[in-house]
């Protein structure tokens, strides 16, 4: 998983239209995942640790 994934996998979900939250909740999980596996030495890959690799959030009318 890298920053072309990350790219790839924005644009392909705003194409399905998912919301921009849905999208950042999906992007967490998966760093939640890559951390994972990386600290039980399951793989040796910190891209996803790149500030560009970003969850993205959108503030709701419920949040105001």
């Amino acid at each position: 998983i890298n920053l072309e994934f990350y790219e790839n996998f924005v644009k392909f979900a705003k194409n399905k239209g998912f919301s921009t939250n849905t999208i950042g909740g999906l992007i967490k999980n998966t760093k939640v995942f890559m951390n994972e596996a990386f600290e039980r030495g399951l793989t040796k890959n910190i891209e996803f640790k790149n500030r560009k690799f970003k969850v993205t959030q959108r503030l709701s009318a419920y949040r105001l």
